[in-house]
């Protein structure tokens, strides 16, 4: 014996599909509306810039992280009078170590 679908069952459905699809769009729109509020607070309220550090679990990191790790080894070097490879190199260091730590406490 077959089941058939009433016309008010496809129409509850297709309401719930559409109702939960509208909401996904306005929780994406608010997340990007803060995005780009705090964006706009940092750059001309503070004058500073700012890097989102965008690190994949497998360890490779999208181009504004690289950036900002060169920049800111660069800069660490000349003031601690080190060689810029291994302030990178304990830059990269330091920072997975504390991701990580904070990873396991949380």
């Amino acid at each position: 014996m077959e089941r058939r679908w009433s016309r008010t069952t496809t129409t509850t459905t297709t309401v719930i599909i559409i109702v939960t699809i509208v909401v996904i769009i306005i929780v994406v729109i608010i997340v990007v509306v803060i995005i780009v509020v705090v964006v706009i607070i940092v750059v001309i309220i503070e004058k500073a810039t700012f890097t989102l550090i965008v690190l994949s679990a497998s360890g490779s990191m999208a181009v504004e992280a690289t950036h900002f790790y060169k920049r800111l080894a660069f800069r660490l070097a000349e003031k601690w009078d080190e060689a810029y490879s291994s302030t990178l190199a304990w830059l990269r260091c330091k920072i997975s170590f504390s991701l990580l730590r904070s990873a396991i406490q949380s």
